[in-house]
């Protein structure tokens, strides 16, 4: 497991916490990170 996947979770975990109003944020925030990582892996 990599930094940014630990990251992600912590993350995820927190904003699971304030509600749905934050999920949406943290998935544009995840699909911007795996076309990051994905770009960087390929």
């Amino acid at each position: 497991m990599n930094l940014d996947t630990i990251k992600i979770k912590l993350y995820h975990k927190r904003v699971h916490k304030k509600g749905l109003n934050s999920n949406l944020f943290l998935h544009i925030l995840m699909l911007i990170t795996l076309k990051k990582y994905i770009k960087i892996k390929v």
